[in-house]
């Protein structure tokens, strides 16, 4: 998995890309994520993954606007779009 960063309205947002096929996002639970998760690479058989690492975690920075879930939910949305 390779590390990227890809820009949105609310900040810069780090995220994991590799594999080939159909495109998959993988949001990452609460633990957070690394580029040698197993779980991500046996995605990655199968898929082409991306893995934004959400505000805070990894080296991505925080995005303190993002208070709520409506404000989560916004944001992935826009890392989903910016991704293509």
């Amino acid at each position: 998995m390779e590390l990227k960063t890809v820009s949105t309205k609310k900040a810069p947002v780090r995220y994991y890309e590799g594999g080939s096929g159909p495109a998959l996002v993988f949001l990452h639970g609460a633990g957070g994520l690394t580029d040698n998760d197993a779980f991500l690479a046996k995605l990655a058989e199968a898929y082409h993954v991306y893995a934004p690492l959400l505000p805070g975690y990894g080296d991505s920075e925080e995005a303190p606007e993002i208070r709520d879930m409506l404000d989560f939910a916004l944001h992935t949305w826009d890392v989903v779009e910016a991704l293509g």
